[in-house]
C-alpha cells in the first residue's frame, strides 16, 4: 500500500496513463503542419472534464462522497496549476526553437520523461527528507536560485542556459 491505496490501484492508474499517452501518439494531424481549431481544443477539454466527472461519480458510488470530493478538489487544483505549464512550453519551444511540426513529439517525450523522472525524484527526495531534515533548506535554496535566474533574465531565452540553445534553419523556427 502507498498512501492508503493498494498496489493494484497504482498499477492500474499508471497503465491507464501509459495507454492514454500511447493513444495520443497515434492521433492524426500531429505529424503534419495541421493546426487544430479552438473548437477542437474545447472539445478535447470537455471530454477530459466529462471523464473526470464520471470517475468522480464512480468514486462516490464505490467509496463515498468524501473521497469523491477529494478527487474533485485535487483535479481542480491540478487543472488550474497546469496553466503554468503553458508558459513553460512557450519558454522551451522558443528557447530551443522547436518547429510547430515537432512540438507534439517534443511534448510526448517530455510527458514520458516527466512521469519517469518525477517518480525517481519524488522517491529520492522523500527518502532524503526522511533521513536528513536539513536537506529541505538546500531544496529551497535551489528553487530560489532558479526563480532568481528566470526573473533576472527578463526574457524567455534567459531561462535556457546558453550552451543548450539549438540553431536551426530559419524555416524551422516557427514558434507558437
Amino acid at each position: 500500500m502507498i498512501a492508503g491505496v493498494s498496489w493494484v490501484w497504482w498499477l492500474g492508474f499508471h497503465a491507464v496513463v501509459a495507454a492514454l499517452l500511447l493513444a495520443d501518439s497515434f492521433i492524426p494531424g500531429h505529424r503534419s503542419a495541421t493546426r487544430h481549431t479552438q473548437a477542437f481544443a474545447w472539445l478535447g477539454t470537455g471530454i477530459m472534464v466529462l471523464a473526470a466527472a464520471a470517475f468522480a461519480g464512480w468514486i462516490a458510488v464505490s467509496q463515498g462522497h468524501q473521497p469523491a470530493l477529494e478527487f474533485v478538489a485535487g483535479y481542480t487544483v491540478e487543472a488550474s496549476l497546469s496553466i503554468d505549464n503553458l508558459f513553460i512550453f512557450m519558454v522551451l519551444f522558443q528557447g530551443f526553437q522547436i518547429s510547430r511540426q515537432r512540438q507534439h513529439k517534443a511534448l510526448l517525450w517530455g510527458v514520458w520523461g516527466a512521469v519517469v523522472l518525477r517518480a525517481l525524484f519524488i522517491s529520492t527526495g522523500v527518502a532524503l527528507l526522511r533521513r536528513f531534515d536539513w536537506i529541505a533548506w538546500i531544496f529551497g535554496l535551489f528553487l530560489l536560485y532558479a526563480a532568481w535566474r528566470l526573473v533576472r533574465g527578463g526574457s524567455v531565452h534567459a531561462a535556457i542556459p546558453s550552451g543548450f540553445a539549438v540553431s536551426s534553419p530559419p524555416a524551422a523556427r516557427s514558434c507558437p
